[in-house]
């Protein structure tokens, strides 16, 4: 199950969704490859079709934040391993500064994105994060 989370800040109009978590149609790696991009749906079949060994690390959907400027992506996130090497990461950049963007972590327990201190538009610390709804 997959939990949504609005990230506001209380400072300016900054407001963005975001979805973390699986849920039941990412039952299959080929069903959790799609919800990937497609120029990330090729890599990882290139990967794969060459090493059949290949091990997915599904993370689901995910939220990164760029350490530079604090801009927040939320994508699907999933790793192809082999040996204790990571042949595939789809961590994405970020647009503003080009530079490989941090996964941050979610305890749903307490509701709260760790790493998300400062609004990605006014810096303020004014920033609320609540959950949304939880979908499947």
């Amino acid at each position: 199950m997959g939990t949504g989370y609005i990230i506001e800040c209380n400072n300016c109009s900054f407001t963005k969704e975001v979805d973390v978590g699986v849920g039941m149609m990412h039952g299959t790696s080929d069903a959790c490859i799609l919800s990937t991009s497609k120029k990330d749906q090729a890599i990882i079949k290139e990967i794969t079709s060459k090493d059949k060994k290949a091990v997915f690390d599904i993370g689901g959907y995910s939220v990164f934040k760029c350490n530079k400027c604090s801009s927040l992506s939320n994508k699907f996130h999933i790793k192809v391993n082999l040996d204790d090497k990571i042949l595939f990461d789809n961590n994405p950049n970020c647009r503003n500064c080009k530079i490989k963007m941090d996964l941050l972590i979610v305890d749903e327990d307490q509701m709260k994105i760790i790493g998300i201190e400062n609004c990605p538009k006014c810096k303020n610390d004014k920033i609320t994060i609540n959950q949304s709804m939880l979908w499947d």
